[in-house]
């Protein structure tokens, strides 16, 4: 069992490894310890259906406050939950409103 890895594509290393894999571990002496490394902070994709006009309203009020939509709708979604408290929100609001009039402010000038 002989593998010329140096002259193979990724998808042909991964394939000759797949296809002698039984070899390879047969081969092996002792079981190898590895230690992983994650992050504790996975994120989770979420996916909703609502009405269009729901939508326009999440827009608006999320442009109003300077967030982004999925910004504010977790944020929204959070204070609900009691994940967060709603003072974090409001404080989160308060510094968006805050870059708001001052992006009025350096037009204005």
């Amino acid at each position: 069992m002989q593998s010329s890895s140096n002259n193979m594509t990724d998808a042909q290393a991964a394939e000759w490894h797949y296809e002698h894999q039984g070899e390879l571990d047969a081969n092996s002496d002792e079981d190898e310890e590895i230690t992983v490394e994650y992050d504790e902070k996975i994120s989770v994709t979420m996916s909703f259906r609502l009405p269009a006009e729901e939508a326009q309203a999440i827009r608006r009020a999320a442009s109003k406050v300077g967030m982004s939509q999925s910004e504010w709708i977790r944020n929204a979604c959070a204070t609900a939950a009691g994940h967060r408290s709603v003072n974090a929100a409001l404080r989160d609001a308060i510094r968006s409103l805050e870059r708001d009039v001052d992006r009025i402010r350096q037009a204005a000038a």
